[in-house]
């Protein structure tokens, strides 16, 4: 809100508060909630971090403060009632705050009873038992005000805590005169109850909390003297949902006394721009904290880096420019997209970066003080890296008073964002990675050291500057001249597709299995890749046209350590292998291989026939049925056999049990049980090969199998 002649902003303790004001809920505030238990994380986070911001005396006894602490805003206005401006206290309507603000106010009632301090608490606030007055009061919700003047009527010198709160809970045993039934039915005064028991819980010491939360505790009064006004900034705040908390408790202790004003509109605009973001949140309090966190986070990192010793504390750790600066690294992605796009015929990847960048920070689930050398989070550095470097990048760029060039700036986050999809949690190296792309611009492809000896080398990029996959591309990138662009899309076309992008635990590949970039491919090489690619994997799975014979094919072919295209899988006592996952295999050695000659020089599949003519080269090895039952073949060979005698492919696995004894016949000589299955045998989805194919006379099978492929 725009400052004016009928508004102030005034920091504020709660003695001066309760001093110079009759404060009280108007009736189109929500409920008191705090003290339900639904949220009782919170009370209990803004409880100890009021006590904890204090050192109790073991000799007076009296906490002292550390420093004074700032819980956030409160927003008032003044009722239409009110025509003096002169009165000595003045009555205000609680727009936002009353949650931290009720809470306040019953910890000192709680401390005044625990100290025996309740006269000087009666007079503080203006408690009138015959009048039935306070200054702080629910006047509009008659059982709320009704409950606050029977509390504060049974309040004694002699009262005790357990006087006050025996019978408060279920079942509502009460010996209290003055509680009445219909308490137990009403949400604030049920909540206002928990919140007692919640206080008890963290303040129930020998120490005395009352003089210090008076004088320490303390708000950023934001004042109308207007109706109308007031109430349109309570419509205007609550649109937004539930009043917001983390963020404004460290709001107010992040922005500063001078320009106070201009820089609450900024932090206003910083909420605003979350608020439009929030992705289905009911408010932008998730977005905006965890955005706060992870710059946080960052700034921790580098201070950490330069092996000073900060804090984790985010108000410690940012200023309003810092987070300006931030806010601005971020918006300017948002608004430069479109003009980047423009310059290339593939660009979705943009919109699909920016949605799982919103949804990290919506979703508010990453630790961004976490560990970044501890093996055991993996998920919060990967997202360090991501997030992290960009924004790095942008205000380091700035800090330089350098412009900024857009296209520079997306292909560093398309370079980030490929290495968060592939796992990289190298975030000790990321700093000097990205201190050495600002030197060098991001296709540098000249082999330097990107980490140091203290660092553990999980990933290959602790130590490297870049994968040699990357470094790969940026040689192709750095020859490719006025095509630049050009090469840039189709090379990001085929990296995002399905089984591509996701090189996490596979060496963090997502072109070079299909394609030698070494080999300094062209535009049409590249496209005809990704058009012979996208005819066998038109998503996350094989075209179903072609998988059993290219399951098959691939039977045929070994690697250079004679293993086969599967992979080793659960359950362990078994041999079992996943035969369809198509994102490991095609990274093996053997497709690698095989996928430059699987399409003619008009990009026809010739998959029948690459296979018919392995079948030809397979059998050309037996003279007679004899020979191939008594061959001594290997798992693999025996399935090349029994494919053509059975569909081995009806299920995603094949498993290898215990050798079948003498006395049992099979088809080979030393044969295993071989099982067809969905992944294991917990379930009653899979099939012994040999129970599919025994009622067969398979000599007779295995000799017409012979004619047809010795021709």
């Amino acid at each position: 809100m725009k400052a004016n002649n009928t508004t102030y902003l005034k920091e504020e303790n709660l003695l001066s508060l309760l001093s110079l004001n009759n404060m009280i809920v108007p009736e189109i505030q929500r409920e008191y909630v705090w003290g339900k238990a639904e949220n009782k994380s919170v009370l209990e986070r803004f409880l100890s971090n009021l006590k904890n911001n204090s050192t109790p005396c073991d000799g007076c006894y009296q906490a002292h403060k550390i420093k004074d602490i700032n819980t956030g805003f409160l927003y008032s206005y003044k009722p239409s009632y009110v025509t003096l401006d002169h009165e000595r206290y003045m009555d205000e309507y609680l727009i936002d705050g009353q949650q931290r603000y009720t809470t306040l106010f019953l910890l000192l009632a709680y401390l005044a009873i625990k100290e025996k301090r309740t006269k000087d608490f009666l007079t503080l606030i203006r408690f009138d038992k015959e009048m039935e007055e306070i200054n702080f009061d629910y006047k509009v919700r008659d059982l709320t005000h009704r409950f606050l003047i029977d509390f504060l009527s049974a309040f004694n010198e002699d009262l005790t805590i357990d006087e006050i709160l025996q019978g408060t809970e279920p079942p509502y045993a009460i010996p209290q005169t003055w509680f009445l039934s219909d308490y137990c039915a009403d949400v604030t005064i049920q909540a206002m109850l928990g919140a007692l028991h919640t206080v008890h819980k963290i303040f129930n010491d020998q120490h005395q909390y009352f003089d210090y939360v008076l004088t320490a505790v303390r708000f950023w009064h934001f004042k109308t003297e207007a109706t109308s006004q007031g109430e349109e900034l309570y419509i205007t705040m609550n649109s937004r949902g539930e009043p917001l908390s983390k963020p404004d408790e460290d709001k107010a202790q992040i922005l500063t006394k001078e320009n106070l004003r201009e820089c609450g509109e900024t932090w206003e605009k910083w909420q605003d721009f979350f608020w439009k973001n929030r992705d289905g949140n009911s408010n932008a309090d998730e977005g905006f904290n965890a955005f706060l966190r992870c710059i946080a986070g960052l700034e921790y990192y580098l201070k950490d880096k330069n092996k000073e010793k900060p804090l984790k504390d985010i108000p410690t750790l940012l200023t309003p420019e810092k987070i300006e600066n931030y806010y601005n690294a971020f918006t300017y992605l948002i608004n430069n997209k479109e003009s980047f796009k423009e310059q290339y015929s593939y660009a979705d990847w943009v919109d699909n970066c920016l949605k799982e960048i919103w949804a990290i920070f919506n979703k508010n689930e990453t630790d961004w003080f976490a560990n970044y050398r501890d093996d055991d989070r993996a998920t919060e550095r990967k997202r360090m890296i991501f997030i992290w470097s960009w924004l790095y990048y942008f205000t380091e760029i700035k800090n330089d008073d350098k412009p900024i060039d857009t296209n520079e700036l997306f292909r560093l986050l398309r370079f980030f964002y490929v290495r968060y999809y592939n796992n990289n949690r190298s975030v000790s190296a990321l700093k000097e990675i990205i201190d050495m792309i600002i030197a060098n611009g991001i296709y540098d492809s000249v082999e330097n050291e990107a980490g140091s000896e203290d660092d553990n080398a999980e990933e290959e990029t602790d130590k490297k500057f870049r994968t040699q996959e990357e470094t790969d591309k940026n040689n192709l990138f750095a020859q490719a001249g006025i095509k630049l662009t050009a090469t840039e899309s189709i090379v990001w076309k085929i990296e995002d597709l399905s089984l591509n992008i996701d090189g996490s635990d596979l060496g963090a590949v997502n072109i070079s299995h299909l394609v030698d970039l070494k080999n300094n491919p062209t535009l049409q090489d590249l496209q005809t890749v990704y058009y012979r690619f996208m005819e066998l994997f038109p998503s996350k799975d094989c075209n179903p046209n072609y998988e059993k014979n290219l399951k098959t094919l691939l039977l045929h072919y070994k690697d250079e350590k004679n293993n086969p295209f599967w992979n080793r899988v659960s359950p362990w006592n078994y041999e079992n292998y996943d035969c369809s996952d198509w994102r490991r295999i095609i990274r093996g050695t053997i497709f690698k291989e095989i996928f430059p000659i699987l399409f003619d020089n008009s990009n026809n599949i010739i998959l029948e026939n690459l296979l018919e003519q392995k079948k030809k080269d397979f059998y050309s090895e037996f003279q007679t049925v004899t020979s191939i039952k008594e061959g001594n073949l290997s798992q693999r060979k025996q399935l090349i056999v029994y494919s053509d005698l059975v569909d081995i492919w009806k299920r995603d696995n094949i498993a290898f049990d215990n050798i079948i004894p003498e006395n049992e016949t099979r088809i080979f000589k030393k044969e295993q049980r071989i099982y067809n299955l969905n992944k294991n045998f917990k379930n009653s989805n899979y099939k012994e090969l040999w129970v599919e194919i025994k009622d067969k006379n398979i000599d007779e099978e295995l000799q017409k199998i012979l004619d047809k492929y010795s021709q």
